[in-house]
């Protein structure tokens, strides 16, 4: 009900900002608006190689808070780690990406999208290697740490990311669609990072997870590197 009342009386609508971004003729695409669900899925999934590598990006993503809010709290109670100290090491992950992100969002309007995003994947991935192999608990404070600083890199600029490459008329659904494939990693990663521990162990599923934000980093730095190569985007890196 409060984010009711402010959007009514606080919120200002922000069409006017998405005209402004338009050509003096009209839309940069007329036929976005008008564009049918289906096509506007299939276009921003895999009709733009860089809206691709956002999207794979965000999903594998969220295999770390799977690991994070899930299989970190059943791999520190089976090193007999306290419930409270269980919650303090999982609220640090939390708390460090929640308070970095306002500071690195800003920095990505600065340096540009790539940096942060390719760097938060694999400190993120870096992170959760240092859970799975510390043997202490101050190792796991600093993994857990480590993890939220690469997700506060990497989280608020894989949307903006998206919105810089979207047009303006069709930027809502194209954000729809990246949050249709980025919180789909939650359902992914639950089964995956479960079928890797049921078989390997909670430790190696997070060897696993750090291999595929590894691997999801380096797409992202190869496509957004190879449309810098065709002059896109004109002021970012």
């Amino acid at each position: 009900m409060v984010a009711l009342i402010l959007a009514f009386y606080a919120v200002k609508e922000t069409r006017g900002f998405a005209h402004r971004e338009t050509t003096p003729a009209g839309p940069a695409d007329s036929l976005a608006a008008s564009r049918p669900t289906r096509t506007s899925f299939a276009k921003a999934t895999w009709g733009d190689h860089r809206l691709l590598a956002c999207h794979q990006a965000g999903l594998i993503e969220k295999f770390v808070d799977t690991i994070a809010w899930g299989l970190f709290s059943l791999y520190f109670v089976a090193q007999g780690v306290a419930i409270p100290t269980i919650g303090a090491l999982v609220g640090a992950y939390t708390g460090t990406w929640a308070l970095l992100q306002l500071a690195t969002g800003h920095l990505s309007d600065r340096i540009g999208r790539k940096i942060p995003i390719v760097l938060g994947m694999e400190v993120a991935g870096a992170g959760v290697v240092l859970v799975a192999v510390s043997g202490s608990l101050l190792g796991c404070l600093l993994g857990a740490v480590t993890t939220g600083v690469g997700m506060a890199l990497l989280y608020p600029n894989l949307v903006a990311a998206v919105a810089d490459i979207a047009s303006p008329v069709e930027r809502g659904s194209v954000l729809g669609v990246y949050r249709f494939w980025r919180d789909s990693g939650y359902g992914f990663g639950a089964i995956a990072a479960g079928l890797v521990a049921d078989t390997f162990g909670l430790a190696n599923s997070f060897l696993v997870v750090a291999l595929l934000m590894a691997a999801s980093g380096a797409v992202v730095a190869w496509f957004y590197h190879a449309a810098s190569i065709r002059g896109w985007p004109p002021s970012r890196s």
